[in-house]
C-alpha cells in the first residue's frame, strides 16, 4: 500500500475513480459519496482542474449506474449523485466541447431513470 503514497494528486483520483468503477468495495458505498466530496476538495483547493474532476466524476457515475453487473445498491447510490455532479459539470463547461459532452451525460443519466 506503500506505492498509494507515491502517487501524485491526479494518479490517486484516477485511483480512486477506478475502485468506484469497479465497486471494488461493495460493502462500502459510501466510498461513492466520498469520491464526489473529496474531488470537489481537490478542486476547491487547487489539487485538480474542476472541468477534468466533474467530468471524470459524472463519467464514472453514469458508467457504473448502468453496470448491470454491479451491486444495485452500488448503482443506486451512483444514481444518486447524478443529479448534483451533472449540474456541477454544467457548471464549469466553457468550450462548446465541454457543454456537448456535459449534454451528453446528463442525456445517458436522463435515460436511467426510464
Amino acid at each position: 500500500m506503500s506505492y498509494f503514497f507515491e502517487l501524485n494528486d491526479h494518479q490517486k483520483w484516477d485511483f480512486v475513480a477506478m475502485r468506484v468503477r469497479c465497486a471494488l468495495h461493495p460493502e462500502q458505498p459510501e466510498m461513492v459519496d466520498q469520491f464526489v466530496q473529496v474531488g470537489g476538495l481537490m478542486v476547491r483547493y487547487g489539487k485538480l482542474d474542476p472541468w477534468e474532476t466533474a467530468e471524470t466524476t459524472a463519467r464514472v457515475l453514469v458508467s457504473t449506474a448502468t453496470d448491470s453487473e454491479l451491486p444495485e445498491h452500488w448503482r443506486e447510490r451512483c444514481r444518486a449523485n447524478l443529479p448534483d455532479q451533472l449540474a456541477r459539470l454544467e457548471e464549469v463547461a466553457l468550450s462548446p466541447r465541454q457543454i456537448l459532452l456535459a449534454r451528453e451525460l446528463r442525456r445517458r443519466a436522463e435515460l436511467l431513470a426510464h
